[in-house]
């Protein structure tokens, strides 16, 4: 469940009610998803829908979007 939204300069910003997703930074015009996990762990993923990005938002449970639909897309370094 999402906690809280903030959205400027081409950013969505969003923390969650969620046992291992703490929070996600999605940028618009790249299509790149920061993930950052309860446990202090980072991960950027790349290209990822606006469709799917969306799911995560709305989602009951972050982690299972997380599994189903966003680790598909490749990590960025």
């Amino acid at each position: 469940m999402i906690l809280k939204r903030i959205e400027k300069d081409n950013q969505i910003k969003a923390l969650y009610d969620s046992t291992n997703v703490l929070g996600s930074v999605y940028n618009t015009e790249s299509s790149d998803l920061d993930l950052i996990f309860k446990s202090g762990q980072k991960y950027r993923y790349k290209g990822v829908s606006k469709a799917d990005y969306m799911r995560l938002e709305i989602a009951e449970s972050q982690g299972q979007v997380f599994n189903t639909h966003i680790k598909k897309y490749a990590l960025k370094n």
